[in-house]
């Protein structure tokens, strides 16, 4: 019992030496880090791009070091990420359930990052979101579109971005999949309902424990080439440095509910659904912005390229930077739902509860869908024509939330 009380007291101890010193330290951000600095003042930037701070000549950020993601450096906080092992599986039975591929123990039990990205023609190409697990785009105000990662493995990811801030559908999406939702701002609706819903969130603009921790970090070179909210970043040990200091929880509570089945193998579309040819997608979100996929038969998979008809028309390959490799995806689904103007700035209301129709693509065929959320708590599920459920092929997913005003203006084929 003495040790077990020396121990104690010792811990205490150098705790207390810890609190004292994290307290009466002068803060620096060495330019390793790839920290935001002190100087920087993060906003809204949709909210009010007239008041971006100027970046100073002596500022030092610099991106992540390659070492980092597998060596964090977390300074106070200790990354630890909990695993249930009571799971009544083996390793060889485990698959993800966001893309059906051979998983573990950890990823099953681990809640997911969703992290928002900016997708406007100026901040291309981004940076980390081909390592995401699904990826879903869907449009904000003046008809710009943009995208939120689904990412399983996040302690390892290299720089993510550019992030930008909160639409409150956007919540729905990250809500279905139970994940720690990363973004920078928001519109004051969706800070009104991260508040209700009791969303996790880590935010680079209202929370400045974030850039006391050095959580995100601005790229300098993208910040003068592209502008103020195009320069934005996360990574991996950054997103474990935010857990870590708000002790959210980072496992799923109890039995996880997936909103996709998986075939165990990658399977055609069967013939009692009367698949269509799929070689091609076109979807004309707005006059601003056209996404098109392209089916590759060698690969299985669906390329992802990218129009900004309004601004230069031309149709570019959808490319990570990280990678310099075109986006691609096993399954491509398509979402149609309703939504109105709600304000005089134009944001919208997207309605993800409900009812409605899609379409799913895979292995070069297409199918009609229906969809069904019944509330803002509860994962969407998927349907064939016949009311059974969905089955996507291991691998990546990118879901493309659309309106049903240009549902008739989709071209597969």
């Amino acid at each position: 019992m003495d040790g077990i009380k020396n121990k104690r007291i010792t811990f205490a101890a150098v705790l207390a030496v810890l609190l004292v010193f994290m307290f009466s330290c002068t803060v620096t951000v060495p330019p390793e880090t790839g920290g935001v600095t002190q100087t920087e003042k993060l906003h809204d930037t949709d909210a009010s791009p007239e008041k971006k701070p100027p970046l100073s000549s002596d500022e030092q950020i610099s991106p992540p070091r390659e070492n980092d993601a597998a060596q964090p450096e977390l300074g106070f906080f200790e990354s630890v990420i909990p695993v249930s092992a009571d799971l009544p599986y083996t390793e060889t039975d485990l698959r993800s359930p966001y893309t059906g591929l051979p998983s573990s123990v950890e990823a099953l039990t681990k809640r997911p990052c969703a992290i928002m990205i900016n997708n406007e023609r100026k901040c291309l190409p981004q940076t980390g979101i081909s390592k995401a697990s699904i990826l879903f785009e869907c449009n904000i105000e003046g008809g710009v579109n943009r995208m939120i990662g689904i990412f399983e493995d996040y302690e390892d990811i290299a720089a993510t971005g550019p992030v930008r801030s909160c639409r409150p559908y956007f919540l729905d999406v990250a809500q279905m999949h139970d994940a720690i939702y990363i973004h920078a701002g928001g519109s004051q609706q969706a800070y009104v309902s991260i508040k209700e819903r009791g969303i996790n969130n880590i935010d680079a603009v209202n929370d400045y424990m974030m850039e006391y921790l050095n959580v995100f970090w601005r790229d300098p070179v993208k910040y003068k080439q592209k502008g103020y909210e195009h320069s934005l970043f996360i990574t991996g040990p950054g997103i474990v440095k935010a857990l870590n200091y708000k002790k959210y929880r980072t496992l799923h509570q109890g039995a996880y509910e997936s909103p996709y089945h998986f075939n165990p193998e990658r399977r055609e579309l069967p013939s009692s659904l009367s698949p269509k040819e799929c070689t091609s997608v076109v979807i004309p979100h707005s006059a601003y912005i056209v996404s098109s996929f392209d089916y590759n038969a060698a690969d299985g998979k669906y390329y992802k390229s990218i129009k900004y008809p309004i601004i230069d028309n031309v149709l570019m390959k959808h490319i990570d930077e990280a990678t310099g490799e075109q986006l691609s995806f096993e399954n491509l689904l398509i979402v149609f739902t309703d939504r109105k103007t709600v304000d005089d700035y134009g944001r919208l209301d997207v309605k993800i509860t409900g009812t409605g129709m899609g379409y799913y693509a895979a292995g070069g065929k297409y199918v009609p869908i229906k969809w069904q959320r019944d509330t803002i708590d509860s994962v969407m599920n998927y349907y064939d024509q016949n009311g059974s459920p969905l089955f996507l092929n291991p691998g990546k997913t990118f879901i493309s939330i659309a309106s049903t005003g240009i549902m008739k203006n989709v071209s597969i084929g």
